[in-house]
């Protein structure tokens, strides 16, 4: 089997796992807590699917950020990021649901904060430290919905974590959350609108022999061009066609499988907003060809 196909098929076995646990679970009980952990530890520890090379710091950056799959209506939405020691660190911020994170390599901390104020002023808020939790390699973590966290890289290679959504980060859910100065801070301003936020994640790379191995497997693959053309790689493949100046159209008729990994082909920036399209459309699994 082909590193994509294996990849993906990995993705969709902790993805039909997590809705699983939610239909058989009630709420965020131990029991439910304990299978999400669990799925999200098993694929983390199969760090042959995530060779480093395959998710890079992004261009003027400090990380990466990498939609691996979600189901069409942004929910159960796995990610995976790249940190790098010293230059990672978020402020206090909470999610519409629950997360929840396993470490590929390396060390990612977590300080967990409860709110203890009444919500009574908007703007002014106080955290309390819960726990500081390391994620590495067999260490994952979960935070509860309504709680707040921090992230901070605190290794000194590239690190590789999956995040676990309950709702995906380009989910209108997002809108709206309080987000601390600092976690000593009482001060507090919204995340915006998701419209104001534009938030595209980034579509991981692989190469053209890794292409070619898919290809080759006889399993089922798209293949799609956004506003480009790749005579190298139309030598073994006729790819679907779409631009995003004519969007609607160029994409009529397309309806993805989650099973089916998706290959896309052109400029950056084109192509992480394509994937994002495509997410609602059924597809789930995007890799680019660069």
């Amino acid at each position: 089997m082909s590193l994509i196909h294996e990849r993906n098929r990995a993705i969709r076995a902790l993805i039909e796992e997590v809705r699983a646990a939610k239909a058989e679970e009630a709420g965020e009980t131990p029991a439910f807590v304990a299978r999400i952990k669990n799925a999200v530890n098993t694929l983390s520890q199969r760090s042959e699917l995530f060779p480093i090379d395959s998710f890079p710091i992004k261009l003027n950056t400090h990380a990466g950020l990498y939609r691996l799959g979600e189901d069409a209506d942004r929910q159960n939405a796995l990610y995976i990021t790249g940190g790098i020691y010293g230059k990672v660190q978020t402020q206090p911020h909470t999610h519409p649901a629950w997360v929840s994170m396993g470490a590929v390599k390396g060390l990612e901390r977590n300080r967990i904060y409860q709110r203890i104020d009444d919500a009574s002023v908007e703007g002014q808020g106080q955290l309390e430290v819960l726990e500081v939790t390391d994620v590495v390699p067999g260490a994952p973590a979960f935070i509860g919905s309504g709680l707040y966290h921090t992230l901070e890289v605190e290794d000194d290679i590239q690190t590789l974590h999956l995040h676990l959504y309950d709702a995906g980060l380009d989910d209108p859910a997002n809108s709206g959350l309080p987000v601390f100065e600092a976690p000593d801070s009482r001060n507090y301003v919204r995340t915006p609108s998701a419209v104001q936020r534009q938030v595209v994640s980034g579509v991981h790379p692989s190469t053209f022999g890794e292409v070619s191995e898919a290809l080759a497997s006889g399993e089922p693959l798209e293949v799609i061009a956004v506003d480009h053309h790749n005579p190298l790689l139309e030598k073994l493949v006729t790819p679907r066609r779409v631009s995003l100046d004519d969007w609607e159209a160029s994409s009529a008729g397309l309806q993805g499988s989650p099973e089916v990994p998706v290959v896309l082909v052109g400029q950056v920036k084109a192509v992480e907003l394509a994937a994002q399209r495509l997410a609602r459309l059924g597809y789930s699994y995007f890799t680019h060809l660069r």
